[in-house]
């Protein structure tokens, strides 16, 4: 279990998304350094992704803007 703490620790941090991606899905390339696609359902993120020439993006659903509100 710390050996995984410590890979994820080395990954690089990928860049903070744009807000109007918020809410949707979003495809990291392998380096998690670019978004290479986005859209509102993982099944279209994924079919977006792989026409882009990344079948092996790492996706992630990005949560709305108001899920932040009071953590200020």
């Amino acid at each position: 279990m710390q050996r995984n703490k410590k890979r994820l620790a080395a990954l690089p941090r990928p860049p903070v998304p744009p807000i109007e991606y918020a809410g949707q899905w979003i495809a990291w390339n392998k380096e998690r350094t670019e978004i290479v696609a986005h859209a509102h359902t993982l099944e279209e993120t994924h079919v977006l992704a792989t026409e882009a020439g990344f079948p092996d993006a790492t996706l992630m659903k990005l949560p709305r803007t108001n899920a932040f509100i009071g953590t200020l």
